[in-house]
Parts: C-alpha cells; structure tokens; sequence
C-alpha cells in the first residue's frame, strides 16, 4: 500500500472513532523515513500545540546522541522558578505576568532577571534578585523536587540503547548538579552544559553546537528534547533534531521546527521516534 493510501485510510479510521486523543502513526518500509499523523481532542481545538493536520516529516538521519534541557524538561524547577518568582514580585507589590513568565523562561538566570527587573522597573541589581531567588528557592527543593513524566524511564532506555547522552541548561553549574544528584540522574549523562559553559545564552544556538561536539557527533544527528520556545529556537538553529516537550505555561508556545510536540519523555511518539531511527 503507497504512504497515500496509508494516510487516507488512517483519516478514515479516525473519522469512525469517537472524540478524544487521536493519533495514528504512519511508517513505511523505506530506511530513512518516518510520517507522523495526529488530530486535535476534538473539532475546534484551539490548544496551539494540537497536531491539526497530517505531518509529513522529511527523512532523518540515523540519531546518534541525546541531549536534554533541564529545567521543567527533566525535572520540574520550572514551576518551582514561578513560584519563586511569584514571590519575589509579591514582595514588591507586582505580579508575576504570563508575559513576563515568556520573555524570561528558557533564559540564563542574569538575563532573565534583567528582563524582571526591566519589565517592572525595579530599583534592585540582577545581583541581589539573584542571592534572594537562590535563598527561596532552596527552602522549596528539598519538599517540591521531582523529575517529570517520563524522564526517569526514557534516560534508562537511552542508557540501556547506548547512546551518548548530555545536558544542556541555561542555569548554572551547582544547581544543575545539585538538582540532578538529588534526583538520581547526575551519574546517567556524560556532560552536563550550563551557563557557565558558553558567553552567549539560549535562543542562541551556542551551547546545543558545544553539546554536539561534546558529544562527538554532527548536530544534525543529535536529538534535543526541549520544553521552551527559547531552548526549542537554540536547538534547531544548532541544526539538531528536535522535539518539544511543553509542560504547564509553556504549553501555550509555539515550537517552529520541532519534528512534533509531545505531551510528555513518556509519549509514545517519542519511544516511536528511537525504535526507527536508532
């Protein structure tokens, strides 16, 4: 059967299925290829990562490395980064906007404070936002701290297949050990990248091209899970392969030049995506 008898008869079987989450998988039996098909929940989905139409993704090399952001992507800082943001904007009469929670996620912390601090007008340094994020943060960690969905089992597989793996993380090098030890996945990657690696911060590619080399592979063979727009930009203009992972604000993201968008490191699509191209 050719891919376009595959695909119709795919819209055709998820016409006749109730509503819900719908996703078909499409493969064909020609090395180098891989077609995602998925629907939105149910008609009129207005959700900006729902799947619409049918993807037809072009042909992949083999993957030979695996990188991760860190924050809300492996483990779930990222909503312990708003709590703390929440509270320190409350200290000082504001609020902690979805907008301003855009511009600064994804960001190394000086850069992202900056843009706090420019954004409200605030008479304090990056310096002192910092000392005081960092002394609310750490009465959050050890009560909060938990890896996401999935991250646990997917860097085992990865383990268990082989394959180089690394972190790339806007934040700095003690707290990214520190959250990873703490978690139990410090000892599963062979690098761990963080702001103090590189002199220009996520959207710039910098530190996703500094991964590849790391890791010994071209970047165009190297997977990049990603949960931020920003991260998602850097990776992609690295000219790696990328699939986002959005999970709470950034679920409201675009993510331009992502194969797909999973729901979560435990989506099928993505177990899909190592069995073929592995």
């Amino acid at each position: 059967m050719t891919v376009g008898k595959k695909l119709t008869a795919g819209i055709r079987e998820l016409e006749r299925k109730p509503r819900g989450r719908r996703r078909l998988s499409v493969k064909e039996p020609v090395p180098g290829r891989l077609w995602f098909l998925s629907v939105p929940e149910q008609p009129g989905d207005k959700q900006p990562n729902s799947r619409r139409a049918i993807d037809i993704m072009p042909p992949l090399p083999a993957i030979a490395a695996v990188v991760f952001d860190l924050d809300g992507l492996l483990v779930n800082t990222e909503d312990l980064y708003q709590d703390v943001g929440a509270q320190l904007l409350r200290r000082r009469g504001h609020s902690f906007e979805p907008d301003l929670l855009d511009a600064m996620m994804g960001r190394p912390q000086a850069v992202a404070l900056a843009t706090m601090i420019d954004w409200h007008k605030l008479d304090d340094t990056v310096e002192t936002l910092a000392a005081e994020t960092s002394e609310i943060f750490q009465g959050l960690l050890a009560d909060r701290l938990a890896p996401m969905p999935g991250a646990v089992e997917l860097v085992g597989r990865l383990h268990q297949q082989g394959l180089p793996r690394g972190v790339a993380t806007s934040s700095g090098p003690e707290f990214a050990h520190d959250v990873l030890a703490r978690v139990g996945l410090l000892e599963s990657f062979g690098f761990v990248l963080t702001a103090a690696d590189v002199s220009r911060g996520k959207p710039d590619p910098e530190v996703y091209q500094l991964a590849a080399a790391r890791a010994g592979v071209p970047p165009e063979r190297m997977l990049v899970f990603e949960d931020s727009a920003t991260g998602c930009q850097a990776a992609v203009a690295a000219g790696a392969i990328v699939v986002a992972v959005p999970g709470g604000h950034s679920r409201r993201h675009s993510f331009p030049g992502a194969r797909f968008v999973a729901t979560s490191l435990a989506d099928p699509l993505i177990a899909d995506l190592l069995t073929s191209r592995c």
